[in-house]
């Protein structure tokens, strides 16, 4: 019997993003262990006319093609989406994320490089889960996995 440790399966994962943010995330994902495998993206349909889509993975569609892309997609395919758009684009942001909890679909935000270097990338930007703005609706005691207990106002 060997001793040798398995490694983790590396995650599928499919990345909306503009293309500049698709590239810089898949080069970050290289540096994760394990390396999740970046199955396809989506990106603005105006860089896929002007050749922003080169990338050494498959272009799946542009943003407006999420709906149709994702219902041929499903959990043999792909494990999680990685939404890595510019804070600016916080409508875009909301409307796939909301796209993507319809479909029961495990999906992370990931702020762009541009933002996190402008200071822009905030924990209450950070979206969790399926869905919705970290905090929001958050169960503080199922999360430490107790009830709250009151500070000692006389020791403060």
């Amino acid at each position: 019997m060997s001793t040798a440790s398995i490694a983790p399966q590396a995650p599928r994962v499919v990345v909306i993003g503009t293309a500049l943010s698709v590239r810089q995330l898949a080069h970050a994902l290289a540096a994760a262990e394990p390396c999740p495998r970046i199955v396809g993206c989506l990106i603005p349909r105006a860089a896929i006319s002007h050749g922003g889509g080169e990338h050494t993975f498959p272009v799946l569609g542009a943003f407006e093609d999420l709906e149709t892309v994702f219902d041929q997609l499903d959990s043999n395919t792909c494990d999680q989406v990685l939404l890595c758009l510019p804070l600016a684009m916080r409508a875009r942001i909301d409307r796939c994320g909301k796209l993507l909890d319809q479909r029961g679909l495990a999906w992370r935000f990931m702020p762009t490089l541009s933002d996190q270097l402008a200071g822009r990338a905030m924990a209450r930007h950070t979206m969790i889960g399926a869905g919705g703005l970290a905090g929001a609706g958050l169960d503080l005691a199922a999360l430490i996995e107790r009830k709250p207990r009151p500070l000692d106002q006389r020791a403060i």
